[in-house]
């Protein structure tokens, strides 16, 4: 058998192709049907997430669908070019395709790394194939592997709770502030990327209303237009800052734009109560000695940078116990995997052989007689199963990689008539 993966995503294939590629529930459910009725004896899984569309297959050594016949059949799918396509798809074959997808569970291949939504796509997409009767035990066993991997990964690691962009981690110190962001009032002071970002992650966790301020009015407004927020004239800065919960400023000022005496003012103005200002800007947009006034809490880049670099530290330590869980999943799996067909025919023969021996060794301790002692007798029988286990390990491992290449059956075949093992089974 083979295990084989082809797909693209957010690193191989711009925006425009990965749409054109991917599959809703419907379409999954026809091409399901499509390349099972292609190909008998092959197993599918179709995923498709806004950053990646894959396809799994499982089928013998030398029987289709290949690589390429994959890529054939999603490019005819979609009235696709297979030679537009075929540079951005990548193929991974068996133990490769393997690591991809428990990476991809363990959310360890996303575009955020630690992300959560990915292990549900995957199990709806397993449900899915499950339910088109499209999979067997081969893609059943390692989608639920991979399942069994994320679980594991995200109990021993802390990987999607780090933080690693500025914008990100000035959320986190703004909740931390306040205690949870339900309803508060931002302002962003600057139309750049950066002050988006920030504003972006401050609405998906529950903020209130958001007020752009800029000193070009048509960029204000087509940022408002983008955050679905309210733009306002600069001339209403102070007013806005007034109102506001959380600041985030981020313009191309080459001086601060607002001194300490000015937030001091304001927030007597305000009555004291909490006040977050995160300055995204460089050079500073805020006077850093505003942090001195009481209920101001002021954060910029360089004590966010700061944060950031120990997050990405931190989660490179985690990643390296996240691969470590991943090569242990991925080892179990292929050792099963190696050994499917054999499995059966190794347990016989080391049944057939430490039965040999056992009559040899309890032969052997009958002519001793008295002589030794229960415990050297133990000894003796452990010593001859050690033997038939060291006699075996070469023939069993070149049998797994005979059984992973297709070409286990005549070895077997040998074995069998060596051994008597098919008349062992009968007999059994």
């Amino acid at each position: 058998m083979k295990i084989l993966c082809i797909g693209v995503n957010h690193q191989s294939a711009p925006l425009d192709v990965r749409q054109r590629l991917a599959f809703d529930e419907s379409a999954a459910d026809r091409a399901l049907a499509v390349l099972t009725a292609r190909f008998d004896d092959a197993e599918f899984v179709i995923l498709s997430t806004c950053n990646r569309v894959e396809v799994y297959a499982a089928s013998p050594v030398a029987a289709p669908p290949t690589a390429d016949d994959l890529v054939g059949a999603l490019a005819d799918f979609h009235g696709l070019d297979v030679a537009e396509l075929t540079p951005m798809i990548y193929r991974l074959d068996t133990e490769a395709a393997v690591r991809h997808l428990m990476m991809v569970t363990s959310s360890l291949d996303s575009m955020v790394v630690g992300e959560s939504q990915i292990i549900g796509q995957v199990k709806a997409a397993f449900i899915r194939a499950v339910e088109a009767e499209a999979t067997g035990k081969f893609l059943n066993r390692l989608f639920h592997r991979a399942f069994a991997a994320a679980k594991r990964v995200h109990g021993a690691t802390e990987i999607g709770r780090r933080r690693t962009s500025v914008a990100s981690v000035a959320v986190d110190f703004a909740a931390r502030v306040f205690g949870g962001l339900g309803g508060k009032r931002v302002l962003v002071i600057g139309a750049g990327e950066t002050a988006e970002l920030a504003a972006v992650h401050l609405q998906s966790c529950g903020c209130g209303g958001v007020t752009i301020v800029n000193r070009s009015a048509a960029r204000a407004d087509q940022l408002a237009a983008r955050l679905s927020a309210r733009a306002v004239s600069w001339e209403c800065l102070d007013e806005c800052l007034r109102g506001s919960d959380i600041v985030v400023s981020s313009t191309a000022s080459p001086e601060p734009i607002l001194d300490a005496a000015r937030i001091e003012r304001l927030q007597a103005e305000r009555g004291g109560r909490d006040w977050m200002l995160l300055d995204l800007a460089v050079p500073r947009d805020v006077d850093p000695a505003a942090a001195r006034v009481a209920g101001v809490h002021l954060y910029d880049q360089e004590r966010l940078a700061r944060e950031v670099g120990q997050n990405l530290e931190l989660r490179r330590r985690e990643m390296d116990v996240a691969s470590a869980i991943i090569d242990d999943e991925v080892s179990a799996f292929i050792d099963w995997f190696e050994v499917r067909d054999v499995g059966p025919l190794v347990e016989r023969l080391e049944a057939r052989l430490h039965e040999i021996g056992d009559e040899e060794v309890e032969r052997l301790l009958k002519r001793l007689g008295e002589d030794i002692g229960a415990a050297t007798r133990n000894e003796i029988r452990l010593a001859a199963h050690r033997i038939v286990h060291k006699l075996l390990h070469e023939p069993i491992e070149q049998l797994k990689t005979e059984s992973r290449d297709g070409h286990a059956q005549m070895s077997m075949r040998v074995l069998r008539r060596l051994f008597r093992l098919d008349e062992e089974r009968d007999d059994g």
